[in-house]
């Protein structure tokens, strides 16, 4: 299906790195009041992990379900996206060093979009798996976890209906070489499921 193009643009700003890694929490809500409520999806040298930002109080997955999935800690942080349906704040490690940007849509329309949802990886979620407001999603043998924060359990059918969804907005340019639509830039809008 071809998605409908919608007119806009965004902008890019630079965000305050400090408390990276050191105070991450804390600088993970702070960004959260520069969005609203968001969601946090995080990722370390061992994999991903979820979190939510309501109230300007911080809930990560692993406190619900401790020892089902991924601790993260500053040790182990690589990336973090904080994102809500009005932008999205994303920081990662390049050259040992923290770097971290704002992109929001502006007003003026002078570019195309179009969202796009991203099916996450998960089967089923058990009897066990609801605990505040997260789901824990597994799937495959070898008994892959995620927990993903979620207002309501999800009811996955054996066909994938229901499987929580990433919604991604996708922005796009024009090739300098030759006037080709391309992807100049994306971001996280909203967790659906």
């Amino acid at each position: 299906m071809t998605p409908t193009l919608k007119p806009t643009s965004w902008e890019v700003s630079p965000v305050d790195r400090q408390d990276l890694p050191g105070q991450w929490k804390n600088w993970v809500v702070r960004q959260a009041g520069l969005l609203g409520d968001a969601w946090l999806l995080a990722f370390s040298l061992e994999g991903a992990a979820w979190g939510r930002i309501k109230a300007k109080s911080l809930s990560l997955a692993h406190n619900s379900f401790p020892n089902r999935v991924l601790n993260l800690d500053q040790s182990n942080l690589q990336e973090m996206y904080v994102f809500s349906a009005s932008g999205q704040v994303h920081a990662w490690i390049a050259d040992g060093q923290w770097k971290a940007v704002l992109i929001q849509d502006k007003a003026a329309p002078q570019g195309d979009w179009f969202d796009q949802e991203i099916l996450l990886w998960g089967t089923h979620c058990p009897t066990d798996g609801w605990m505040d407001q997260f789901a824990l999603l597994e799937e495959g043998l070898q008994g892959m976890r995620q927990a993903v924060p979620m207002d309501n359990q999800p009811a996955i059918t054996a066909n994938r209906k229901n499987v929580p969804r990433l919604k991604v907005r996708v922005y796009l340019g024009q090739s300098p070489q030759n006037g080709a639509a391309v992807v100049a830039a994306t971001r996280l809008v909203a967790l659906i499921g």
